[in-house]
Parts: structure tokens; C-alpha cells; sequence
């Protein structure tokens, strides 16, 4: 619960928002309604601004403070009082509505002007294409600039709000204080807002850091939910399930009544009703504007939603009707232009220049009311319609208009296939209202701006009327409007008509000439000339290709938009010229426009595009192509990489005049053998389809080739690989051999050849290891990255024995070593046999190692008995060769003194796993066991374990497994030789880490590593890199990403941890014992170690 208030100021009780959403609407759309209840003197208008595109970088005054202007901005409709620059409601072109409620809070709301709450109305309709876009920038808004100034013109009443937010998927209700706020989507149901907070214990989103403010200023104990409502609202909440009493309490009960049938007659029906309060009038508060939308979801997924609103204009929903309005396709307001109540807000030509100059953004005091052509944020004089209705009822002289009549004009207005716009509506309804006229306002416009304007009283009292208006600019369409005006009422209907001046002299030629193309026809379209000249007729002359005509129209000149003609009776397949001339019928013919074409076949499958090429560069390509020969019409191109992700790109043809048509496709990978295909598409569908296959490229030096791959055979080896992945330039490979130091071979290998088919070596000595070496070549650099691997070639026979046979004796150990047979044998395994008189022979294996001699320890000896050691070689098939045979003597090698550190300690590190290896003691004392402490840097834990091994001879190996990749671990070896001597250690340090698979390029990023990321472990903490790396979390999962699919490795905060492509071992790291000791494997991820060990004498254990 927050604290409990007493209230410093009286609170105006106004607004009520609604939305009802499936399954309580009666045809499955969203249904949204608000009441604007505002001062009674206050004059409310409806106000529609056309879509608009900005110059970056300028600024937008709202009603108290100017911030930066959006790049584009939507068209909207706003119902808002006319003194702001914001609205209490209203809808845009992409169906999404908005209406806020003032509310008070613990907050002060008395601050210096910011953002009114109706500003962030009217920026989310303009800014945001769905609900919760227009939630996302309303809330970061408000997070930047704040809300708060004077909410009435002239006053000092101030408030925070809550907003209501729906599109025709869901709903969202947003609730401020300050510049804190919560978040509550709505997708089922209804729901309703007054004036007070009503958001509990359950929302979506907030403000960052939202509940230990709460706590911080003493709003909330911190015990139980966080309830926003209780701890935000002046003078508390109701109990959680309870509902404010009043308005909201009886806005839910209407809600409740009128389900599962909610819709647009329900929801007018709800913001008419005086007994529950939300239809307000009299006093010092009324309900001054009125807004019902119903939102439906689009039918095809790339189809824009479809909206329907209705506004009253006038006060009190209860004396007034609602007349309807709906955006163009262009995101235009309807009737004419973007009118609204039959007055302009920007004309089309203006919109046409606006494009021109680089999408300009237009002077907003030139769009202005629909009503009274107002300003941003002044105060406008009442519009006709609202001094009508005042006339009406509040006394001024007007007469009540039949019931029966308004109540048919709303119906016409619900009616969305009636074609009532909501000037035609506002025009009928001053006709109920009975207004007159004294005298005409007649407006002159041209691209939008006003050139004339005068009032004429007529000499004459029946009409028509007849006026002549000079000084206009020939050429131009002007716009021509007429207005009754009142004495009474200062304005009534107005009627508009449009004309263009002209010059009587020889007319330049038409321009902007096309042809679309159709089955033995062609659609002419062309504009008139600029120039201002009268046209009588524009002539359309069609020649053949020997320049003879084949058909002459007479075509009258069109005054806006472009001329339409329809030439018929061509032949398919067969080029024409049309020649189009402006004539004036008074004087000379004027100038003439030309175009070729090609008429073409209806329902027929086009064939294949000819002739397709394709040029090749970095990162892209550019394909080009002509028309299919069999002359079917060709509605688009379709040009594809085939399996890329790039969609596919559409190229319309202009006429099908045999021309090559060219497009580029880029963001290709470069060094990717790419299949680009073309298809023409018809109405009858996409036809036969050609392809060609280029590899995109850098002008760069080629780094590796990646995937190699080798198998070895009798005398020979064979190869595969992949390209490099930093897409260079490539015109081959270079593959060489080696073996000792010298070059065996050098062969060249095309491109392809290497993906298409294996590459193999001959001739190359068997038992020998041969390393290969593939270098990418480029004709401007030559031979530069290249790979290697190694292989060793051998023969399918019998072995031959080992050779260099030797039995180095050590402490209850011989170390039996050997090297390979000299006659190349393929070689499966080593099988060592250990003997002496009176024991059980050891029969051990061994791999075999290729390169140099190798050794074994065999462990578990007497001292001072003479032992017989053979080796045999074992093929692969079985067979073995004749047994090499040596003798050796056990003995003693240590020293009864405390061992010094184990020598050599050595760490290898891979995915989650470190290895410790070391070796026996410098100073030779005697070792009873290995004694190893893992310290984990990330919860300070201390873990010991021991070997169970006599090591005495070789030292020792232990993994540890489980490990966290990024982490550095201490690890200390200790050589113990019993009680009674102890030991000396060694310490190392090692980090796991998930290994750089080969080929793979690394991604520096300095400075910056993502935070907060879901899906991954550990991206919420808030680190900077400084301590990242001072902590040791460099390699941590969190500061990398793998990219499988650019075999990319990207390391964040690079400028504090250089990448690394080693699983490179810690501090005092050296090299591996010689000998090559038992690794014991331990699981170092839970509290009980879980140990196993390779066949261990006694096995490993925790101490």
C-alpha cells in the first residue's frame, strides 16, 4: 500500500476512455470510444494533418517545448482543443487510436513546462504504426522530456495521465507519474480508464529502476507485490480486485452490460449516458468532443488494417451526432484532399513539390484546422458548425433542428458503404441547423497556398451567381472556393470547383508519354503541357516500322492528372512508334512527344529471358537480360540468387520494347560460387527460367582456405577443401607436399576443381610423414593464405619389426621405447609384452606415432628383477610383424628428502575443460603422491584432490572437467612425499575456453559488449569493460559470439582482452612432461567430485 495523502488541490473529475475487444465485440473488431471532457468555454476541433516527410536535423514546437522533428511523420486525425499543439484523442492512417485521462499522483505535477500529456497524444498517432510502437516512443518520450505546464489556456491546472493505446491486434493501457510509468497490454476483453491510476500488481513494462525508487521515497514498504495504483495514486487506492468508485466502477458495469455484443451503436450508446456521469454537461465541465473508432484486422498479411471513426465535433455525444471519417489508401483524410468538414488541409500538387524539393517539410500553420485554418498552439475563434450548435441548444437565437432528421443522418453516417464523408455530414447538419447567409467569402488556391481572397455580396438575390477573377498564372489548376457567410453564425457550407487559365498560343508537347502493353494493344498515358497554353485536342498518330501510320485518334485534353487513350488492332510482337501532339484548334498544331512499343501476348507462358550475363564485384552482382522470344506480355521480372537469403527482386518492364534490362543485387557473400536466375511472370504465372553462375569477389588478398580435409593410401594422398572466407579474388590453388625438410610436389589446381572433386597425390614415400600445404592464389597477389595438414602415406603388407628397441629402467618402471618399421607398412597398433621369470607377463598396446620415436611406460615393476620386453608392429588387416626384443632392470631413481616442486607444470585448455600435467621433482625425492588445489575465481571456492599413482618416474596429468569457459583458475601441484618429508608446489593459472574451430577470423570490438540479453547467460551484468578484464571474464561466453555462418568469432571489449585464437595455457606454463603419464579426469562442476581415471592403479581421490 502507498502512503495515504490528504489531496492539496481539488481534483476536476473528466474523460473516460473505452476499448472492447473479442470475444466481447459482435463481430470480432476492436471497438474504441472516449469522451473529452474539458472547461465549458473551451472550443474543441477536429483536425486531420496529411502524411509528411522532414528535413533531418529540424525541430517541432509543441505547445510548451520544442523537440527534434521525426524523419517521417503519419497522417492523422485529431480531435483537440483549439488553443494546444496536442490532442485529447485521436486516430492515424495506420488504424491506431489514442486517448489519455488526466491522474494524480504522489508525484508533483507543478513542475516547469514540458510535454503535455495531449502532446504525447498526438506525437505516438504521428510516430507510431501499431500500438505498441506508438507505446514504445510515447514512453521513451516522456522519459526525455517530461510532461507537465498548464493544462488549460490561461490557467494553472495541472495533472500527469494515463493513456489508452489500441490498434486492431490489441490494446495497451500506459499510466504516468512524472516521468515514471507501467505498462498493461490488453488482448481479450475490454477494459476502461478515468481519472485515476488503475494498473495493480500485474503489467508488462515500466520505467527502468521503477520499484527501488518507490522504495527509495518511502511509496513502498518493499514487502509483498509491488501494486503501482497503491503506491503512485494521491490519497491512496482501493483494495486489490476493487474498482474506483464513480465513473470507473459504472464505465465497467456498461462494458459488462453491453458484452459479447459490444460495437459501434454500444459503444456511442455508453459515452451518451448522463446517469453514470460519463457524459458530462453543465456546469464548469462538459463533455466538449466525442471519438468512436472500430478497428479490424487486416484480411492478407501485407494489407493494412482497416479503420472506421466516428467524431461528434460538437459538445455533449448526448445533443450531438457522429459523423463519420476514414483515411484514403494514401493515408488522406476523405473527401477532398485531406478535408475535413469540408476544408482543406494541403492540396495534391503541394504534396507533388513537397517530393521534389527532397521531401521538405511543410509549413504546419499552412494545414492548419479544417474548421478555421488555425495555427499551432493559438487559440482559434469557434468554427461555424460549433456556433451553430451553440445557436441550438444553449439559446442564441437557432432552432432545434427534428430528432428524426439527425438521427438519419448519423445512421448514414454508420453506414460505411453510403459514401457520407464527414464534410458532407458537417455541410447536411448546418443545413438542419438552418443557417443563412449575408454576403460570399470566395478563396482562390493554387499548390496549396491561398492567391485570393475577397468577400462579394451579390447584386442580385436569385442565384446562379457569376463572378469574373483575373490575375491567375496560366497552366496552373486553381481551386475555387465558395462560402456562404453569417452574421449569426460567421460561416456556413462551402462548395469548391477547379480550373485551369490558359494562353491562346501554339502549345509545347505533351510530356511524361507512356505505353503499357497488352494483347495486340497499347494504354497511352501522358501529361499536358507546363506552359500554360489552351489545348482543343491532343492528336495520337501510330506508325509502323517502315514509318507508315497505321492508326490517327483525337483524344480531349484532360485538366489534372494524365491523359488516357487505348490504341487497338496492333499486331503482337511487332514494334510501333506512337507520336502524341498538343494541339490548339485556334492556332497551329504544337509540339509533339514519341514512344516504341511492342504489343504482346495475353495468356501465354513467357519462355525464357535471353541473353542473361552477369558482372561480378565485391559483395554484389549485376545481372541483365531481354525479353522473352515468344512475345508473351511480361508482367515482372523475378531475378533470385538461388539458395541465398536475399528475396527475390521484381523488375517491371517499361514497354517491352526489346530493351535489356539490368538490376543489382547486392549484400552477396564474396568468394561463394552464387546461381543467379531470371524468370518473366505473366498473369498466367512465372515462366521458364535462366540461370548463369558467377562468385562474387574483394580485389584483397585471399586469406586461408578452410575445411581441409586428407586421407592417405599406398604412396599417396587426396585432398578437399573450401574457399577462403574473406571472399578475395581467387584464380586458383596451389597445393605442395613435403616430407623432411624438402618439397616432394607442386601442383595447380583450377577453381572448382577442388569442391567438384578430390584432389590426389601420387608417388609419395610410404611410412613417411608428407605435410600439405594449399595456398589460395589471385592473379594481382599471387599465393598467399594457405593451410596445412600432415598425412602418412603407407603400404597394405606386413609389417616389418620395430627398430631402436631400448628399456630405460627407472623406479618399479621401464620406459620401452622404439621407432617405426622401415618398410612403410600401414600400421594399426604396437603390442608391447613384459616378462620375468616367476610373474605374469604385462601384455600392453600402443598407437602407432609417425613422427620419431615413441615411448611406454610400464609401471608396477620389481626393482632389481630382470624383465624380457618384446614389441610386435600389427597391421590394420591382421597381420604382424616379427617381434623386436631388448631386456631391462627396475630400480630405484628417488631420494629420501623432501621433494622439490613437481618440474615442467603445464596446462592445456579446450571447451569447458583445463588439463594440469607435470613432472617429477628436480632434486629426485622420493614422491608418494600429487596433491593438486583448484581455487574458482568466481565464488572463491577451494577444492583439493590427489593422485593415487606412483609417479616417481614420469610425473603426472589431471583434467578437470565442467569448468565455466572465460574463468581463470589457480591450480597448485604439489609433490608430497609422506608425513614425514611433506613437499613443495607449483602453482599455474588456466582459462577455458571454447575453441576457435580453424579457418574462423576474429571480430575486435572495442569499448562495448551487448548487456541484457535473454537468451544468453550472464548478459545482464552491468561490468564495464575495465572490470571484465580485471576480473578475468575476457573469455567468458557472454564477451563472445560464434557466427557459424560468416565463421566469425566477435570479441567484445577487445580494447581490454585481445583476442586469442589458442586455448592458450595461464601463467608459468611450459612444456608437457616427456613421459606421457595416465590423464585422471575430474568433474569439477559439482560439490562431491565425481573421478574417474584411464585404468589407474589406485584411482584418484578427494582429500
Amino acid at each position: 500500500m502507498g502512503p495515504t495523502l490528504k489531496l492539496s488541490k481539488p481534483w476536476p473529475v473528466s474523460c473516460d476512455t473505452f476499448v472492447a475487444l473479442p470475444p466481447t465485440t459482435a463481430d470480432g473488431s476492436v471497438i474504441f470510444g472516449k469522451n473529452s471532457d474539458r472547461v465549458t468555454e473551451e472550443v474543441q476541433e477536429v483536425v486531420a494533418y496529411p502524411s509528411q516527410y522532414h528535413t533531418p536535423g529540424v525541430s517541432l514546437r509543441c505547445t510548451y517545448i520544442t523537440i527534434p522533428q521525426a524523419p517521417r511523420t503519419l497522417a492523422v486525425v485529431l480531435s483537440k482543443p483549439s488553443w494546444m499543439w496536442g490532442a485529447e484523442m485521436g486516430a492515424n492512417e495506420r488504424g491506431v487510436v489514442v486517448g489519455n485521462e488526466a491522474v494524480w499522483t504522489v508525484e508533483d505535477s507543478d513542475g516547469p513546462p514540458a510535454l503535455l500529456g495531449m502532446d504525447l497524444v498526438r506525437l505516438a498517432l504521428e510516430r507510431g504504426s501499431t500500438a505498441e510502437e506508438a507505446v514504445q516512443i510515447l514512453t521513451s518520450l516522456l522519459e526525455e522530456h517530461g510532461q507537465g505546464g498548464p493544462c488549460e489556456e490561461g490557467g494553472s491546472w495541472t495533472y500527469h495521465n494515463s493513456f489508452l493505446v489500441a490498434d486492431a491486434q490489441e490494446a495497451w493501457v500506459v499510466e504516468t507519474a512524472g516521468r515514471w510509468w507501467v505498462a498493461q497490454r490488453i488482448t481479450e476483453g475490454f477494459r476502461n480508464i478515468s481519472n485515476c491510476l488503475s494498473i495493480r500488481t500485474v503489467f508488462d513494462r515500466c520505467s527502468e529502476g521503477l520499484q527501488a525508487y518507490a522504495r527509495q521515497q518511502g511509496y513502498w514498504d518493499g514487502k509483498g507485490d509491488f501494486d503501482w495504483a497503491a503506491a503512485f495514486s494521491e490519497g491512496g487506492a482501493p483494495p486489490l480486485g476493487r474498482l474506483s468508485p464513480g465513473r470507473e466502477a459504472n464505465g465497467h458495469r456498461l462494458l459488462q452490460r453491453a458484452a459479447p455484443k459490444i460495437d459501434v451503436h454500444a459503444m456511442m450508446a455508453i459515452l451518451r449516458d448522463e446517469g453514470s456521469g460519463i457524459c458530462m454537461s453543465g456546469g464548469g465541465f462538459r463533455s466538449n468532443g466525442s471519438q468512436v473508432s472500430r478497428l479490424v484486422k487486416a484480411v492478407e498479411r501485407s494489407a493494412a488494417p482497416t479503420a472506421q471513426h466516428w467524431f461528434t465535433a460538437t459538445p455533449e455525444p448526448l445533443r450531438s451526432i457522429y459523423k463519420p471519417f476514414s483515411f484514403s489508401t494514401s493515408g488522406r483524410g476523405d473527401g477532398d484532399g485531406e478535408q475535413v468538414d469540408g476544408h482543406s488541409a494541403e492540396q495534391e500538387q503541394q504534396s507533388q513539390q513537397q517530393r521534389q524539393r527532397q521531401q521538405r517539410p511543410a509549413d504546419e500553420s499552412s494545414l492548419g484546422s479544417p474548421y478555421t485554418g488555425a495555427q499551432a498552439a493559438a487559440r482559434n475563434p469557434p468554427h461555424p458548425l460549433w456556433l451553430a450548435w451553440q445557436s441550438v441548444y444553449e439559446k442564441r437565437g437557432g432552432s432545434k433542428p427534428p430528432l428524426e432528421a439527425l438521427q438519419e443522418l448519423e445512421e448514414r453516417g454508420l453506414d460505411c458503404s453510403g459514401g457520407l464523408s464527414f464534410a458532407k455530414a458537417v455541410e447536411e447538419e448546418m443545413r438542419l441547423y438552418g443557417g443563412c447567409f449575408d454576403t460570399f467569402q470566395i478563396t482562390v488556391e493554387a499548390g496549396g497556398s491561398t492567391v485570393q481572397s475577397l468577400q462579394w455580396l451579390p447584386q442580385w438575390t436569385v442565384p446562379p451567381y457569376y463572378l469574373s477573377i483575373k490575375g491567375l498564372q496560366n497552366g496552373v489548376q486553381h481551386k475555387f472556393k465558395v462560402q456562404a457567410l453569417s452574421k449569426a453564425l460567421n460561416g456556413g457550407g462551402e462548395a469548391s470547383v477547379a480550373a485551369m487559365p490558359c494562353a491562346n498560343s501554339p502549345p509545347a508537347p505533351p510530356t511524361d508519354l507512356k505505353a503499357a502493353v497488352g494483347d495486340g494493344e497499347l494504354s497511352l498515358s501522358w501529361s499536358r503541357p507546363a506552359d500554360g497554353r489552351c489545348l482543343t485536342e491532343f492528336r495520337v498518330q501510330v506508325l509502323s516500322g517502315g514509318g507508315n501510320a497505321v492508326q490517327t485518334l483525337s483524344v480531349a485534353p484532360t485538366w489534372d492528372g494524365p491523359t488516357l487513350a487505348v490504341v487497338r488492332g496492333l499486331t503482337n510482337g511487332q514494334a510501333v512508334q506512337v507520336l502524341v501532339k498538343a494541339v490548339n484548334g485556334k492556332l497551329n498544331d504544337g509540339g509533339e512527344a514519341t514512344i516504341i512499343a511492342v504489343p504482346c501476348k495475353k495468356g501465354l507462358l513467357p519462355s525464357a529471358p535471353v541473353d542473361l550475363k552477369v558482372k561480378t564485384g565485391d559483395g554484389q552482382a549485376i545481372l541483365s537480360w531481354s525479353n522473352p522470344s515468344n512475345g508473351a506480355c511480361v508482367d515482372s521480372f523475378q531475378a533470385s540468387v538461388l539458395g541465398g537469403t536475399q528475396p527475390p527482386l521484381t523488375v517491371v518492364p517499361q514497354n517491352m520494347a526489346g530493351a535489356s534490362y539490368t538490376v543489382p543485387i547486392t549484400g552477396l557473400a564474396n568468394g561463394i560460387p552464387l546461381q543467379f536466375s531470371v524468370k518473366a511472370v505473366s498473369q498466367q504465372g512465372p515462366g521458364e527460367s535462366v540461370t548463369v553462375t558467377s562468385v562474387p569477389c574483394a580485389d584483397i588478398p585471399p586469406s586461408r582456405p578452410t575445411g581441409l580435409a586428407a586421407s592417405s593410401g599406398d604412396g599417396q594422398a587426396t585432398l578437399s577443401w573450401g574457399p577462403p572466407t574473406n571472399g578475395a579474388c581467387l584464380s586458383g590453388y596451389q597445393v605442395l607436399a613435403a616430407a623432411n625438410n624438402q618439397t616432394l610436389q607442386t601442383l595447380a589446381v583450377p577453381l572448382g576443381m577442388e569442391a567438384a572433386n578430390n584432389i590426389t597425390l601420387q608417388s609419395l614415400p610410404n611410412g613417411s610423414q608428407v605435410k600439405l600445404v594449399v595456398k589460395a592464389v589471385s592473379n594481382k597477389f599471387g599465393a598467399a593464405g594457405e593451410v596445412s595438414t600432415a598425412v602418412v602415406p603407407c603400404a597394405p603388407i606386413a609389417p616389418s619389426p620395430p627398430t631402436q628397441l631400448t628399456a630405460k629402467p627407472g623406479h618399479q618402471v621401464l620406459l620401452v621405447s622404439w621407432a617405426k618399421p622401415d618398410n612403410g607398412a600401414c600400421l594399426s597398433e604396437y603390442q608391447v609384452i613384459v616378462a620375468a621369470e616367476g610373474q605374469p607377463p604385462l601384455t600392453l598396446s600402443a598407437p602407432p606415432q609417425w613422427d620419431g620415436p615413441q615411448s611406454l611406460p610400464v609401471t608396477g615393476l620389481v626393482n632389481g628383477a630382470r624383465y624380457n620386453v618384446s614389441v610386435v608392429a600389427k597391421a590394420a588387416g591382421g597381420n604382424a610383424s616379427d617381434e623386436a626384443v631388448t631386456t631391462g632392470t627396475p630400480q630405484a631413481v628417488c631420494e629420501a628428502v623432501s621433494p622439490s616442486p613437481p618440474s615442467r607444470p603445464n596446462v592445456t585448455t579446450s571447451d569447458q575443460r583445463v588439463t594440469v600435467c607435470w613432472g617429477f621433482p628436480d632434486n629426485k625425492g622420493c614422491v608418494e603422491s600429487y596433491r593438486l588445489t583448484l581455487t574458482n575465481p568466481a565464488t572463491n571456492l577451494t577444492r583439493r584432490y590427489k593422485t593415487g599413482f606412483d609417479y616417481n618416474a614420469a610425473g603426472g596429468c589431471l583434467s578437470f572437467g565442467q569448468l565455466q569457459n572465460g574463468l581463470t583458475y589457480s591450480f597448485e601441484v604439489q609433490a608430497w612425499g609422506g608425513a614425514a618429508m611433506g613437499g613443495a608446489s607449483v602453482t599455474v593459472l588456466a582459462t577455458p575456453e571454447r575453441p576457435v574451430p580453424k579457418g574462423w577470423n576474429w571480430m575486435p570490438v572495442t569499448g562495448f559488449y551487448p548487456l541484457c540479453d535473454a537468451a544468453r547467460t550472464g548478459r545482464c551484468n552491468p561490468m564495464s569493460c575495465d572490470d571484465q578484464a580485471r576480473r578475468g571474464f575476457c573469455k567468458a561466453q557472454w564477451m563472445r559470439d560464434f557466427s557459424p555462418e560468416t565463421r566469425t568469432v566477435v570479441q567484445y571489449c577487445s580494447d581490454k582482452c585481445p583476442p586469442s585464437t589458442t586455448g592458450a595455457a595461464g601463467a608459468g606454463a611450459q612444456q608437457s612432461p616427456a613421459a606421457g603419464p595416465t590423464i585422471a579426469v575430474v568433474d569439477a562442476a559439482v560439490d562431491l567430485a565425481t573421478i574417474c581415471c584411464a585404468n589407474p592403479p589406485q584411482g584418484t581421490a578427494e582429500l
